[in-house]
């Protein structure tokens, strides 16, 4: 893909690899250059609008809400220590939470990643979300890795024996804890907790970061590891755009309205992302963090993603389309019978 050959000058006094970078350069950017590898990282706040809180933000996230089961850390409450001490404890939360099928739908933004599957032009979305929400919208499973697993099957902690999850959901429900019947351990979701590796396929994805010619990156604070790391991992040419509702990353970007001394994560800064030993195996792309001199790949749109990608969405050409399937997926949801 011939990316530096649609460079134009920005009000930054530098070029940038889109052209223009805005919402109608970016789809521009998409339709001159057939991009069809694009690779989304996904975070929480796609999924907010759904109902489901995120997990960080004060006062509203999960986190900020189990002060009462006087936990050392709020990561203990998605600790394979405590669900073996305390498995009421985790089950109460997920009762709390309810993220079993059906309860929530997809967003805009889920039906908007599923157009670029038909459309041809997903290479990946890879998702930190453990709603399942991706899978709802009709993701193909080939072109989804959930990074952290999540609520749409279960299985043993002890044998790993699967469990039908609406069995599992109901028995939740119920206020009980499911237990195994062949090894008498507890069922918990697939989602992976602290202390657990990740899914290999997180780490079948390094594979495809050559590959990778547009990244868009939505409603993730890019503060857990290795998942953030995928930022930094696709190759010096490729644009990076960001749809949040405030910047994140840090020194990781430079956008267009930056100063021009601020660089992005460079090869010497490479060595502060390794913060998981899960993350072995993806630091031989850092190199590739690198800024090119003059030349800026990053775009930032402020705001609710839903609002922003809605925006992409219609400079794609794609807003009708896109309308007609957040209606059809209401009419499934009012329509949605709980087994």
């Amino acid at each position: 893909m011939d990316s530096f050959f649609s460079m134009t000058q920005d009000s930054a006094n530098s070029l940038h690899i889109v052209g223009e970078p805005t919402f109608e350069g970016l789809a521009r950017y998409i339709e001159q250059n057939n991009v069809t590898k694009i690779l989304v990282m996904a975070g929480a706040g796609i999924s907010v609008a759904a109902g489901i809180p995120d997990f960080r933000s004060p006062h509203t996230g999960i986190y900020a809400n189990l002060g009462k089961y006087n936990l050392n850390s709020p990561t203990d409450a998605f600790s394979l220590t405590l669900l073996r001490e305390r498995p009421d404890v985790f089950y109460n939360i997920v009762r709390e939470m309810d993220l079993w099928p059906g309860h929530f739908w997809p967003t805009l933004v889920h039906y908007f990643i599923k157009l670029l599957a038909d459309e041809g032009r997903l290479l990946r979305c890879c998702t930190q979300n453990i709603d399942g929400l991706e899978r709802a919208c009709g993701l193909p499973k080939s072109l989804l890795v959930e990074a952290h697993g999540s609520f749409s099957t279960a299985s043993c902690i002890g044998c790993r024996s699967p469990y039908d999850i609406d069995l599992v959901s109901h028995e939740c429900r119920q206020g009980k804890v499911p237990y195994c019947d062949k090894c008498g351990g507890v069922v918990k979701p697939d989602v992976v907790f602290f202390g657990e590796s990740l899914p290999d396929s997180f780490f079948d994805l390094f594979d495809d970061l050559p590959k990778v010619e547009l990244l868009l990156i939505m409603g993730t604070s890019l503060q857990v590891h290795p998942f953030a790391g995928l930022a930094v991992g696709v190759r010096p040419d490729v644009p990076r755009v960001l749809f949040n509702l405030e910047r994140v990353g840090d020194i990781m970007f430079r956008f267009p309205t930056d100063e021009p001394s601020l660089r992005p994560l460079s090869r010497n800064h490479s060595g502060s992302i390794h913060s998981s030993s899960s993350s072995e195996g993806y630091g031989q792309y850092a190199q590739h963090a690198a800024d090119t001199e003059g030349i800026c790949r990053d775009i930032f749109f402020p705001g609710d993603c839903q609002q922003t990608v809605r925006c992409l969405a219609e400079a794609m050409g794609l807003g009708e389309r896109l309308a007609a399937a957040v209606s059809e997926g209401e009419k499934k949801r009012e329509s949605y019978v709980a087994p």
